[in-house]
């Protein structure tokens, strides 16, 4: 006699879906919080002063925001410095249009400025001032 068993093939579809990432309950830093980010996640910022040098997307599609970038006051109190000497941001990996930055006051870049940026379109309502 003979016994056949069946073969079942079970296939699941696994879709990546944007996510968001708090500084700093889930990342201290921006930059962490941006290197675990993938394509379409939301990096969330709350209200602080974050001193960080050379914060960079990577290339990513990514959005780095402020709680409520159209609140001025959330703007102003969601501060990324770097500190005098060195520019807090570095946009120089290939960021386009879906890399965004919006609702952060960027300063302390010292001589070197806030951000280098050749990317078009990524800083949105923030706020780049010299300290």
């Amino acid at each position: 006699m003979r016994c056949t068993t069946p073969l079942v093939t079970l296939s699941l579809a696994i879709t990546a879906t944007a996510g968001t990432i708090d500084i700093p309950a889930d990342y201290p830093t921006i930059q962490a919080g941006i290197d675990v980010a993938i394509e379409g996640d939301t990096v969330l910022v709350h209200p602080g002063t974050y001193f960080e040098t050379e914060i960079g997307f990577h290339g990513k599609a990514i959005l780095v925001s402020s709680l409520d970038p159209d609140d001025s006051l959330t703007v102003a109190t969601t501060v990324v410095s770097g500190g005098g000497s060195e520019r807090p941001f570095h946009f120089q990996a290939g960021e386009e249009r879906s890399s965004v930055l919006a609702g952060l006051t960027i300063t302390g870049g010292g001589i070197r400025g806030v951000a280098e940026c050749s990317a078009p379109g990524v800083l949105r309502r923030s706020i780049a001032a010299e300290s």
